[in-house]
């Protein structure tokens, strides 16, 4: 749904390269790997990021894989009600 919202139709997707995995549930789902044109996560923007498309059944637009938390310093203020991220030292 967020790729839609961002303007990634469904022939656009069908374009790009990705494939077929399954899920904890066993049921297949198809995936695609769309280059977008940046990623902004806190005051972070990755430019031109390729990103895994494939349908959430979440109340969430997107999940942050293990890849970019190893790459990023992340702090979660409850108190300030925000998130900070920076580049891991």
């Amino acid at each position: 749904a967020a790729a839609a919202r961002l303007g990634v139709t469904a022939d656009r997707l069908a374009i790009d390269p990705g494939g077929e995995a399954s899920g904890v549930d066993g049921r297949p789902v198809l995936y695609h790997w769309h280059r977008f044109g940046s990623l902004r996560v806190g005051g972070g923007v990755e430019r031109a990021p390729v990103l895994t498309v494939l349908p959430l059944h979440e109340p969430v637009d997107m999940l942050l894989g293990a890849d970019w938390f190893a790459r990023h310093a992340v702090w979660l203020s409850y108190g300030a009600g925000r998130v900070f991220v920076r580049p891991a030292p």
